[in-house]
């Protein structure tokens, strides 16, 4: 008998995940999985790569949302000799989330009652000073990926979940979408991808060196707290 995606998803969540051994990725390259689910826009032209340092490739693509705007997704590409589930921790875990999450002046999950698979989480952003200053609520899903060897943490924007601060941005239209690789054993593969069609309220221009560096910070300092906290499980 065939168990349901809604108690497979709830399994999922309730035991620990263990990395299985799989066909190695020598070496980081831009996308071409097959995207989780039925992503909700349109592919209008193929990655192209922005920045590439540090093991930590950001790539860029433009895409028409259901909602016809046209605008760009970033994907961050890394690969790190950590297990599975130590990553998802990191990301799932509101305290260790505080500290790699270096661009959010302010940062709270609230946790769904009775499913320990979704939750969520409130995030300040003050990336561009005195110009403008934003707020973005998401509604979080941990969920099995595409392969045994995958699992996928889905961020959409929720909006209305808490009411509008003053004098901060509230993003909307915000899709973002963790998918965690098993690549080999006690090695994971991180795609980072995300997009918002919300109208601008800065020009592009100003905006966009801005969101890949700080895509590349958010990466380099998860790495480095990726990497801290596998060397302490060590002892």
């Amino acid at each position: 008998m065939k168990m349901n995606h809604t108690l497979i998803t709830m399994l999922f969540c309730l035991i620990p995940v263990r990395p299985e051994k799989v066909v190695s990725s020598s070496a980081i390259s831009v996308l071409t999985r097959t995207e989780i689910g039925s992503p909700d826009y349109k592919v209008l032209d193929d990655w192209r790569v922005r920045k590439a340092k540090k093991g930590i490739q950001i790539s860029v693509r433009w895409i028409l949302t259901s909602r016809n705007a046209k605008t760009r997704q970033l994907l961050g590409t890394i690969i790190l000799p950590v297990n599975r589930e130590q990553i998802i921790r990191l990301i799932t875990r509101e305290k260790e989330a505080r500290e790699w999450m270096v661009f959010m002046d302010e940062l709270k999950y609230y946790q769904v009652a009775n499913n320990p698979c979704e939750w969520y989480s409130y995030g300040r952003i003050n990336i561009l000073g005195k110009v403008a200053s934003f707020d973005v609520v998401t509604d979080n899903h941990l969920a099995p990926g595409v392969t045994e060897d995958q699992s996928v943490i889905i961020m959409n924007d929720a909006p209305g979940f808490l009411p509008d601060k003053s004098g901060v941005h509230r993003i909307s239209g915000l899709n973002t979408t963790w998918t965690l690789t098993t690549t080999e054993e006690n090695v994971t593969r991180i795609d980072f991808m995300l997009y918002t069609d919300m109208k601008p309220v800065v020009p592009p221009w100003v905006t966009d060196p801005v969101i890949t560096s700080v895509m590349f910070s958010t990466l380099d300092q998860f790495r480095e707290k990726a990497l801290a906290e596998n060397t302490l499980s060590a002892f």
